[in-house]
């Protein structure tokens, strides 16, 4: 194990045999937790002749151990930040620490602290630190600064230094904070629960967009559980809607598409007393917020609430507001579970805006992060309501947003969360994030913004297409792709550099990400080689249509052109287009998508309604599936048909949509209710990403998605998996 030298130098990669020669002067940090005291380091070179111990000018580097994995080597990269720390600053980093130190003299740091540091004749012998045991290894550290220069590939030796810049924040990490959270109410009897998938077991949604989504039925009485408390960091994709524009990412402080909401739950068991009770402890006493800057919201007509918020727990009433129907009561629908909701929200100070109405003004000072709903009425579709008999508490908290608040900083950007996946960005396309403009920053954001929710929905089973949720990802992809093509990246795939990064960040608290890690890379990667195969022709395109615009908008048929030709997403058409200050016509491009839905509709029935029908029945008179999913999630099987276009084809070429027909498959097809298997076929090098699985006749198992990597042939055989996180999910 290499030590590191501190010092105000430039970033730099050395081997530890290097780094630890004679004349180098090095100083072992040493902690238990996530967090660890800074310590004194020894000057060297002509600024200190002395030789004495002086407190760091800038902290730069901390060493720690790397698990020897060859393709986190690879696929990672360094998140840089410089920062200044004081003397009595705390260090976190989300990796484990460099341990051990030699030399048995002590000394007081003289700062009054009480803490000591070790100084001897051994001091600066490199000491192999003992291996954290999993028992030993703090529950809450994060692994977000867990990124490998790209530099240090396979034939780097396992066994090396790093050098890192550790973030002088006295605060929680996000990863502390979203255990803290579940530790809090899993002592107070709460199930801690895991998130559930992206895709919801609800024909309703198109994606999870909350907490709650994965207790619907808990709430209404359709199901039962073992528990009547439950707390979760559930992720959650919100892609349209109100204030959550795609347009806005990157460009506002907290708007997102993929964001964790931090929740507890009550199924009839607790209520308004306790949950505000667990929520005013844990800001006031585990998180200590500065309370002059909380305010509180109620319904209007919320007494109970209000009292508890001024009487019981003593908020002032002069940061208590009543708020109607808009922002303070919630209902799941126009029938069903609902009741007034209190918020409570945090003052980010006058450089935000000037608003003096406190949260009930426009301004972005006063930031909601976190809701509890008391659902208390059921509601009938006449618009009537009645008392339910066993009230419930749903509530939601950004962690995105309270992270800000913790780390005292105004954006989400600036998070760790976050932050980290900018820098690697950054570092891929040769950027200082200090001295870069707004416009390569907005870049900046919008990949690592981009890059989680890409990591998130490939792992929950959703494939790049043009249909459905994986149309969603497509735009995602390629919109983040584009943004770093602006930053002069898009020469070789850059984008799985990102996404990579993520699974080292996330991998932790959501395993399936390190479960589909090299799926995730092969389909990010895959899609970028497609994208740009077709990027610059499309530009073209566009380029010379946007200049023959006269009337300031762009028709939209020209839109279709680019979405159905050059894989051109039509929100990134109009992005393009906006930056030239030209409109984009999406009710024509409307029209046209729909054209070509009852096109599509027409090829698949053929001259009659028994087109599609002839087409599955001759396949099954062929080939019938046999099915083996009820023992098996994998498989080995044989291509026996394959369709494209609504007609049967020998081979489906590379990025083809298309159906693929097996001998035998363990994947589900949609019937009865039940939602078809996802996963992938495998020959060889090549890959078929099922995105759906259907059973157009009884006794046919369809699969429904693109090929990947090269052609798929009927003959060929192939390695059938299941995503089996998905399956669990839905069953």
């Amino acid at each position: 194990m290499g030590l590191v030298r501190a010092s105000g130098a430039g970033v730099g990669w050395r081997s530890p045999q290097r780094a630890a020669g004679p004349s180098a002067r090095f100083r072992w940090i040493e902690g238990r937790s996530g967090v660890v005291p800074d310590s004194p380091v020894r000057r060297h070179g002509p600024r200190d002749t002395t030789g004495g111990w002086t407190p760091p000018s800038k902290a730069r580097f901390v060493f720690h151990r790397w698990k020897r994995s060859e393709h986190r080597a690879k696929s990672a990269a360094l998140a840089l930040r410089d920062v200044r720390v004081g003397r009595r600053s705390w260090l976190p980093c989300g990796a484990r620490w460099a341990r051990g130190l030699r030399g048995s003299p002590t000394a007081d740091r003289g700062d009054g602290s009480g803490r000591r540091f070790h100084e001897g004749a051994h001091a600066d012998r490199p000491v192999r630190p003992r291996r954290l045991s999993r028992c030993s290894r703090p529950a809450a550290h994060s692994r977000a600064a867990l990124l490998v220069h790209p530099s240090l590939g396979p034939s780097q030796s396992s066994r090396f230094a790093r050098e890192v810049l550790v973030s002088s924040s006295p605060h929680r990490t996000g990863a502390q904070i979203r255990r803290e959270f579940l530790d809090f109410f899993g002592a107070r009897a709460h199930s801690v629960q895991p998130s559930s998938s992206l895709v919801p077991n609800d024909p309703t949604l198109m994606f999870v967009n909350a907490g709650m989504v994965q207790f619907k039925d808990v709430f209404t009485g359709k199901e039962q559980r073992d528990y009547k408390r439950a707390t979760t960091s559930q992720k959650c994709l919100r892609v349209s809607g109100k204030h959550n524009d795609l347009e806005e990412v990157g460009r506002t402080p907290r708007h997102h598409t993929l964001f964790e909401m931090l929740g507890n739950f009550s199924f009839g068991d607790y209520f308004k007393e306790e949950a505000i009770g667990y929520a005013w402890t844990l800001v006031k006493d585990v998180w200590k917020l500065d309370l002059d800057k909380v305010w509180v919201t109620v319904h209007h007509s919320d007494d109970e609430a209000w009292d508890l918020w001024t009487r019981k727990f003593g908020v002032p009433e002069a940061r208590m507001q009543r708020l109607g129907d808009k922002d303070n009561f919630w209902s799941m629908g126009d029938t069903g579970p609902c009741g007034p909701c209190t918020e409570i929200h945090y003052d980010l100070g006058p450089s935000m805006g000037d608003c003096l109405k406190g949260p009930a003004g426009e301004s972005d000072r006063y930031m909601e992060f976190w809701n509890l709903v008391f659902m208390q009425y059921e509601q009938f579709a006449d618009g009537s309501r009645q008392p339910l008999a066993n009230p419930s508490v749903d509530t939601g908290m950004g962690l995105e947003r309270i992270t800000g608040i913790l780390q005292g900083v105004t954006t989400n950007y600036e998070t760790d969360l976050i932050e980290g996946l900018m820098a690697v960005g950054a570092e891929q396309a040769k950027i200082d994030m200090k001295t870069a403009d707004e416009e390569r920053m907005t870049a900046l954001r919008v990949l690592a913004d981009h890059s989680r929710a890409t990591a998130f929905m490939i792992a929950d089973g959703i494939i790049p297409s043009n249909e459905g949720r994986g149309y969603v990802l497509r735009r995602i992809a390629r919109r983040a792709i584009r943004w770093g093509v602006k930053l002069g990246l898009g020469a070789n795939p850059f984008f799985h550099h990102v996404t990579s990064a993520v699974v080292d960040q996330m991998g932790e608290a959501f395993p399936e990400l390190r479960e589909r890690e090299a799926f995730i890379r092969e389909v990010v990667k895959g899609e970028e080689v497609r994208f740009g195969e077709t990027r610059d022709k499309g530009l073209a395109l566009l380029d010379e249509a946007l200049a023959k615009v006269s009337d300031g908008t762009l028709d939209g048929t020209t839109v279709f052109k680019l979405h159905d030709t050059f894989g051109f997403p039509s929100d990134l058409t109009a992005l393009i287009a906006n930056e030239k200050g030209i409109k984009v016509d999406m009710a024509g491009f409307s029209e046209e998508m729909e054209a070509q839905r009852e096109r599509g509709r027409a090829a698949w029935k053929g001259s009659g309604s028994a087109g599609v029908d002839r087409l599955w029945h001759s396949l099954l008179a062929e080939h019938p599936t046999a099915f083996t999913g009820y023992t098996d999630l994998d498989d080995a099987a044989r291509v026996v048909a394959l369709v494209h276009d609504g007609a049967k084809v020998d081979t489906l070429p590379d990025g083809a949509e298309g159906v693929v027909i097996l001998d035998r498959t363990p994947f589900y097809g949609e019937s009865g209710g039940q939602v078809g298997d996802t996963g992938t076929l495998t020959a060889g090098g090549v890959s078929f990403a099922v995105s759906d699985t259907r059973k157009p006749v009884p006794g046919l198992h369809a699969h429904h998605g693109s090929a990947r990597g090269g052609a798929l042939r009927v003959g060929d055989k192939v390695q059938a998996s299941v995503h089996a996180v998905r399956r669990n999910d839905i069953r």
